[in-house]
């Protein structure tokens, strides 16, 4: 019983992380913004719970479920006070300990809190024009 609720979990997970990409899912002004980025190889590392991240995220609002981006840390709430939070191997290894962290492809990276004027600079990417709609 069990391991049939596992199974059924992890396909509900599994198909509910593609649905913010799917049909049902409306266009944001700074999806094609957030494609550019991710097309040019940018990666964002971050932590949801510390105050410049949430900042960094809150920048892209819906359109950050299309940026290639990683949590650094998982929370267990059960855990004991002081340990709740555990580094992920991917930010290990990568060798990430500042947030939040913008990852180039040439391996450079830019710490903190970054505008996305600046990104769009350091990319070439476009920012849609204010007043504009999606459908321009």
């Amino acid at each position: 019983m069990f391991r049939n609720l596992l199974v059924v979990s992890v396909l509900c997970i599994a198909f509910c992380g593609s649905c913010s990409e799917g049909p049902g899912r409306e266009p944001q002004p700074l999806d094609d913004f957030v494609e550019c980025l991710n097309d040019y190889g940018l990666m964002l590392w971050y932590h949801e719970y510390e105050y410049l991240s949430k900042a960094q995220v809150e920048l892209f609002g819906a359109s950050f479920d299309l940026l290639n981006a990683h949590s650094c840390y998982l929370y267990d709430e059960e855990a004991p006070v002081g340990k709740r939070f555990t580094k992920t191997y991917e930010c290990l290894h990568a060798g990430i300990w500042t947030f939040p962290t913008w990852n180039f492809p040439d391996g450079y990276n830019v710490v903190g809190l970054v505008s996305l004027e600046e990104l769009g600079l350091f990319t070439g990417c476009r920012l849609p024009q204010p007043g504009s709609s999606i459908e321009d």
